[in-house]
């Protein structure tokens, strides 16, 4: 049972990560350099902790990438690693989603849903969530 699941989230990922690549699709890194920026203004930004999120922005830039990469892991039953690339890759998921909506199409959710399930990176996001969250039963 868990291997098919984990081989049913690894094809999904896999799909999703061909999708994102041809879509030119990277990860919205606002987020985190937005909790970079605020890190820095409070002094808690270290080096060590800089690193750290510069890391996270190079693995979301990846996009597609990371996500097949995280399927791949998944599939050889590193599913912590796995989840953890599929994550990134796609963008951590639903919150991330809306506030990339809302951004670009101007706090108009509905017109900027319309135009993101009809695209190949939208297709890919989705794909990548679904994936994620079939792993998810075993975090």
């Amino acid at each position: 049972m868990k291997k098919s699941k984990r081989r049913f989230s690894s094809v999904l990922a896999y799909t999703g990560g061909f999708l994102l690549i041809i879509a030119g699709y990277s990860a919205h890194n606002e987020l985190i350099e937005g909790l970079l920026g605020y890190l820095l203004n409070l002094g808690v930004g270290t080096p060590f902790v800089s690193i750290l999120l510069y890391i996270l922005v190079l693995l979301g830039a990846l996009g597609g990438i990371t996500v097949i990469l995280g399927g791949y892991a998944a599939a050889r039953n590193h599913v912590k690693v796995g989840c953890f690339l599929i994550s990134t890759g796609s963008g951590f998921g639903i919150l991330e989603l809306l506030v990339f909506l809302a951004v670009k199409y101007n706090m108009n959710l509905w017109k900027g849903f319309e135009v993101f399930v009809g695209s190949l990176f939208g297709i890919g996001i989705v794909l990548s969530i679904v994936s994620r969250a079939v792993l998810g039963d075993y975090m």
